[in-house]
């Protein structure tokens, strides 16, 4: 699974074998907006992945260039 996430929304995709299974958005988890998420923005985010959070996840997101950045989110 690959999520890019923007300033408005995260674009997700899934492979499997390098071939394109299914693609998706959701809300934001740019670090400015994702750090501030209350629990009926996690639960909605929840409910939008559904059984999809099982895939190993590689993440690219604006605002994640700094270390102090990354650790927040890791």
């Amino acid at each position: 699974m690959i999520a890019d996430a923007g300033g408005s929304k995260t674009a997700w995709a899934i492979l499997e074998n390098g071939n394109l299974i299914e693609q998706f958005e959701t809300s934001s988890l740019h670090p400015r907006y994702a750090l501030q998420f209350d629990e009926t923005e996690k639960n909605s985010l929840k409910t939008q992945l559904k059984d999809r959070i099982h895939f190993p996840l590689s993440f690219y997101g604006a605002g994640c260039s700094s270390e102090e950045r990354k650790q927040q989110l890791h």
